[in-house]
């Protein structure tokens, strides 16, 4: 994370505090929900956040729940992917 803070920097990029809270979402979200095997309500208690605010932000990050946390970034063969 300190090397993305950096660069981030080093373009001279702003609203980096928008970008870094994003970006760990982006990671933590699909770990939490493949761990809780998609259970929405596991997954809040162990993010400590309410189920609307977890649906928002699954919203914004394109997670969906089916039989799959799907996405564009990762291979289809994979069970845990966001897209963006």
């Amino acid at each position: 994370m300190s090397l993305l803070v950096q660069n981030l920097l080093e373009k001279g990029e702003t609203s980096i505090y928008d970008a870094m809270v994003r970006a760990l979402e982006s990671i933590m979200l699909p770990a939490v929900l493949s761990e809780t095997r998609r259970r929405l309500q596991e997954a809040c208690d162990i993010l400590g956040i309410a189920r609307n605010t977890l649906k928002a932000k699954m919203k914004d990050h394109c997670i969906s729940i089916d039989q799959r946390i799907s996405s564009r970034t990762e291979s289809p063969d994979q069970n845990l992917t966001t897209s963006h």
